[in-house]
């Protein structure tokens, strides 16, 4: 698949299943790891930096319907998503467009991260908050 990302490094591993839209908008570092059943929707850029792990069945998403008159459109609003260097992201994570995650940081499973994550943190919840240090 590698010739059908914006960019991957090297000793890039993909599970079983994995879906991926808008390839072309993916850039994976060296010693990338997506897990089975992961959903990527790249329409947004969307960049994994080397050592990132994300765990089975996590949904990135890098663009969100727009609404208009109170009804949700099929036009969408895109916009990146970063996972910093070293980042573990947990099984059933959601990272939500325009989010930046820092490096050397841990996502708790089923976390649905919607704000920005500093580098060196722990973060856990609905919505996903820094819980501590590394």
């Amino acid at each position: 698949m590698k010739p059908f990302f914006g960019e991957c490094g090297r000793r890039v591993q993909i599970g079983k299943g994995v879906i991926i839209n808008n390839p072309g908008s993916l850039y994976l570092g060296n010693d990338c790891y997506i897990s089975h059943y992961c959903y990527i929707q790249a329409k947004g850029n969307v960049t994994l930096e080397n050592n990132v792990i994300v765990g089975p069945m996590s949904i990135i998403a890098s663009s969100n319907h727009v609404f208009k008159n109170g009804v949700a459109t099929h036009t969408g609003k895109s916009d990146s998503i970063c996972i910093g260097e070293g980042t573990w992201c947990g099984g059933h994570v959601v990272i939500t467009s325009g989010i930046n995650i820092g490096g050397k940081s841990i996502i708790a499973a089923g976390a649905i991260v919607t704000k920005d994550i500093p580098n060196s943190k722990k973060a856990a919840g609905v919505p996903a908050k820094v819980i501590g240090d590394l």
